[in-house]
């Protein structure tokens, strides 16, 4: 798993980084004689905006992505002492849930991309 030595998949794939890191994957592949291919799966910044970009940029030989799909959620706390870190910073009282509804659109625009390049 690997965000590709950047902030972000979406990062690294626009810099050319993922490309690299798949090539050395089959060459490594290649050169082991190995049955199946070495899974990959890259993760960080994917999201319904930005899935169609990974997936052109890494159509040959990608096979998984990573995403937590979430978001931050007004949290259910009804006590909140002042002064009392329980969160993340700037969402104190929230919580990160994950969205059914981030992961199906991402699916369903995978699924396009993977149809159009014939995968």
């Amino acid at each position: 798993m690997s965000s590709g030595y950047r902030k972000s998949a979406v990062d690294s794939a626009r810099d050319g980084v993922l490309v690299k890191i798949v090539d050395c994957a089959k060459r490594v592949a290649e050169k082991k004689k190995r049955q199946r291919p070495i899974s990959l799966l890259f993760g960080s910044g994917i999201n319904p905006v930005t899935v169609d970009r990974i997936l052109h940029f890494l159509h040959d030989g990608l096979r998984e992505i990573h995403l937590t799909g979430g978001r931050w959620i007004e949290g259910g706390m009804w006590h909140r002492p002042e002064g009392m870190d329980m969160g993340a910073p700037g969402n104190e009282w929230n919580v990160w849930r994950t969205s059914e509804e981030a992961i199906r659109e991402v699916r369903v625009r995978a699924d396009e991309v993977a149809e159009r390049l014939a995968l």
